[in-house]
């Protein structure tokens, strides 16, 4: 590929000073953002990678939709930002030991471990909560474990997979961090007059979105916003990228091998995420269309659900970029959203997904007062007519 976006910025640098002075601000902050990004790993080792190869990847699906002639029309703000994002929507994902203090002060880790066997979480999860309570309820389970102190591993993992957990579910809007934050992550290089605090703020802004309801991209964020020098910079359109990049980078190989060897216990929840990328057949990106086709075992149940689900998550991107298209590119934008060229999930024997795995969920509270007949009588005098 003969273009990028990173490429893109480094040529307008060499046209104005204005534009060398954001490329200044990229590759200082790029070398910032992929030494931060190297920490998730230690509370994420069961989980897809989350560094600076997650990132290259996001940039590069994003090249991919954009196309040359697209990327050359952005503004240099808007370049800026793509990159800038697609560094730093995770951020969140790193947790330090100020971060553990805190919930473990105020209470937040410990009733988060209590509701987890009554929300729907994986068997790992569920697991690894109960274990956790046992011990506390029960501190004669580590005296009486005679098998090389297995207890100590055991509880090492669970811990790491509840934390884990408790911090993904927060990390987009962990990634609208605060001044004190960035410190606390070695990542304050970007508060030291280089960049305005509302270019700042507003790279938090497009960060949380990219874990929130498509909606809340076009109520939390304006189409158009004045950049870093005398351009404008589009704060929908930017969100909107990441969030597509993101869910297409669904490639093979995001799992270090190596990672598997620090649990004791690598989880089942996790395997099923590295079968679903493996599952991948058939992957396209382009200005017009995106395609990606799967095949999964028809014994990994969990693994073709886990992948239609993923699939259904990009579907309804690409549709909500369609619909919404005008409000999220800049004025005069070339083209359109790509469109599903073809997203669907096989089972090796050729079963479709339309055919598998068909159930439908109704609330279980509304559910009982039907059949208790609410709303079905508006008089309580009504039984004498159903008597005679």
């Amino acid at each position: 590929m003969d273009y990028s976006i990173e490429k893109r910025l480094k040529e307008l640098a060499t046209i104005n000073d204005r534009y060398d002075k954001i490329y200044s601000l990229w590759c200082i902050n790029k070398k910032i953002y992929v030494d931060a990004l190297n920490a998730i790993s230690y509370y994420y080792p069961h989980y897809s990678l989350h560094d600076s190869s997650h990132s290259e990847s996001i940039v590069s699906k994003i090249e991919m939709v954009l196309g040359k002639e697209r990327i050359n029309d952005l503004s240099p703000t808007d370049l800026f930002l793509i990159l800038m994002c697609a560094y730093s929507h995770d951020i969140g994902m790193i947790i330090t030991n100020t971060d553990i203090k805190k919930i473990l002060k105020n209470g937040e880790f410990v009733e988060f471990i209590k509701n987890i066997q009554e929300v729907n979480y994986s068997n790992d999860l569920v697991e690894a909560a109960k274990y956790i309570l046992e011990i506390e309820s029960n501190p004669n389970i580590i005296k009486n474990d005679k098998n090389e102190n297995k207890w100590a591993l055991e509880t090492k993992d669970k811990v790491m997979l509840i934390l884990a957990e408790f911090f993904r579910k927060r990390h987009g809007i962990r990634g609208n961090i605060e001044a004190y934050e960035l410190n606390d992550k070695n990542i304050s290089n970007i508060l030291q007059g280089n960049i305005p605090l509302r270019i700042i703020k507003l790279i938090g802004e497009i960060d949380a979105c990219h874990t929130l309801e498509f909606d809340k991209v076009l109520e939390n964020l304006k189409l158009e916003t004045n950049g870093l020098i005398n351009d404008i910079a589009h704060p929908r359109f930017v969100a909107c990228m990441i969030r597509l990049g993101d869910l297409l980078d669904l490639d093979d190989g995001r799992f270090n091998e190596v990672f598997k060897k620090l649990l004791y216990n690598f989880p089942k929840s996790s395997e099923v995420h590295m079968e679903k990328h493996k599952s991948i057949t058939h992957f396209l990106v382009t200005e017009e269309k995106i395609e990606v086709n799967a095949i999964c075992e028809n014994a990994e149940r969990e693994v073709y659900s886990a992948t239609r689900e993923w699939f259904d998550w990009i579907k309804g991107e690409l549709k909500n970029l369609s619909i919404y298209w005008s409000k999220i590119v800049p004025k005069g934008f070339k083209g359109t959203a790509p469109v599903d060229g073809g997203i669907y999930v096989n089972l090796k024997d050729g079963g479709m997904e339309q055919l598998v795995d068909i159930k439908f969920n109704i609330n279980s509270k509304k559910a009982f007062e039907l059949f208790e007949g609410n709303n079905l009588y508006n008089n309580k005098l009504v039984f004498i007519r159903e008597l005679i």
